[in-house]
């Protein structure tokens, strides 16, 4: 009798340590998924203000026909320089959705600070 009981106890406790075990992989793999989603959400906000910083940059420091271009080589290199990797391709999507976004913020403002640096920029010639 002693026996058996002994045997059960060990089974229960086998089927205990395989349902805590369950819950700790299962715990464990919650807490990666979210630390990664973290992660993640953090990559696109640094990718995003990197993006916005250096079409700021490209539009007081580079002529008309070089901002684009100048702006994709400083966003790709200093993404770089942070360990995220990114496409030429994917950051000139990036660059003329934050320009049309800038735009659209702000309007009138933006058209005519272009134009006035424009003319400015002419009269110096």
């Amino acid at each position: 009798m002693h026996d058996i009981l002994l045997a059960f106890l060990q089974d229960i406790a086998y089927a205990l340590a395989s349902i805590g075990a369950a819950f700790l992989i299962a715990f464990l793999k919650k807490k990666i998924g979210v630390a990664g989603m973290q992660k993640l959400a953090e990559q696109s906000y640094l990718i995003k203000e990197v993006v916005r910083t250096g079409v700021k940059y490209a539009e007081q420091a580079f002529q008309p026909g070089e901002k684009a271009e100048k702006a994709v080589e400083w966003i790709v290199t200093t993404l770089g320089k942070k360990g995220i990797i990114v496409t030429e391709e994917e950051i000139k999507g990036l660059v003329e959705a934050t320009v049309r976004e800038f735009k659209d913020e702000f309007g009138e403002d933006w058209a005519n600070a272009v134009k006035n640096k424009e003319i400015t920029e002419e009269t110096k010639i």
